[in-house]
C-alpha cells in the first residue's frame, strides 16, 4: 500500500497488518516464539515495503 498524503498513517496501517498476521499465526496454532519470529520475517519478506 502506498499513502501520499502522509506517510505516518501508512505506516501505522502497515503495523496492523503485521499485527493482524501475528494474530493470525497464533489462531493457528503457531506459538512458539522463534518460530513467530520466523514466520513473521517470511511474511515481511514476501510483501516488502517498510515495517
Amino acid at each position: 500500500m502506498n499513502y501520499v498524503a502522509c506517510p505516518l498513517s501508512g505506516q501505522a496501517v502497515a503495523r496492523t497488518q503485521l499485527s493482524l498476521a501475528q494474530s493470525d499465526l497464533y489462531r493457528r496454532g503457531l506459538r512458539e516464539p522463534a518460530a513467530m519470529a520466523e514466520a513473521l520475517g517470511q511474511i515481511m519478506t514476501r510483501r516488502g515495503g517498510n515495517w
